[in-house]
């Protein structure tokens, strides 16, 4: 029987590959004008992952099935073969929507492995952010990732947007908790830790400042 690719309209193996390389050659082309186009993008890397789309697709412009193994191969791969991109440029433009973080942390990650750093950033006309905000990019991935893998619960919760990537991280006990506390008076401070922290908190807390 014809293989039928998930998501795509056609039964025929030949024509789904043609359908795949128009996914492709869209996101090529999405990545390479930048602008509006650029949101498009995470929508985009949600189907391909899911659907392994990138794994084999027929180019648009060579007219060749192109075929990876790697994720990661085919994020760098040079137009337009691949994306002629980095790991680290997707996550930048997917930085606002968990699902896509997500579904390329699965493909680099989760089930294919890699994921490793790059110094260039190639094919794509738009600038990085700095190197502070893709270190909490990165963390944003790992903590989705230790979500999806120890509460699978709080991280559909994080992909259905009922709670940010921070919020589920501090719920599942992976950093602790944290509260403001107004130094100039004690009252207010005293108010904040009751409604914060719990009794065998207070009390160790009271014991260690009576010692001084």
């Amino acid at each position: 029987m014809p293989e039928k690719t998930p998501g795509f309209a056609s039964s025929d193996p030949a024509e789904n590959l043609q359908l795949r390389g128009s996914v492709i050659h869209g996101l090529q082309q999405n990545l390479m004008h930048g602008g509006h186009s650029l949101q498009m993008i995470p929508d985009t890397i949600k189907l391909i992952v899911a659907k392994g789309t990138w794994r084999k697709w027929v180019n648009k412009v060579t007219e060749r099935v192109e075929e990876f193994a790697s994720f990661e191969e085919f994020v760098r791969e040079p137009l337009p073969d691949g994306l002629g991109s980095e790991i680290r440029t997707l996550k930048h433009l997917c930085q606002d929507t968990p699902e896509a973080l997500d579904a390329i942390d699965r493909a680099t990650v989760g089930e294919w492995g890699g994921d490793r750093k790059s110094e260039d950033i190639k094919g794509v006309n738009h600038s990085l952010d700095p190197s502070t905000e893709a270190k909490k990019r990165d963390r944003s991935g790992q903590l989705l990732r230790r979500l999806r893998e120890q509460r699978p619960d709080l991280h559909a919760r994080v992909l259905n947007k009922e709670k940010s990537v921070a919020a589920a991280a501090t719920e599942a006990g992976f950093y602790p908790k944290r509260v403001s506390v107004n130094l100039r008076s004690p009252e207010s401070a005293a108010s904040s830790i009751r409604r914060s922290a719990s009794p065998e908190f207070i009390e160790a807390l009271a014991e260690l400042l009576q010692r001084g």
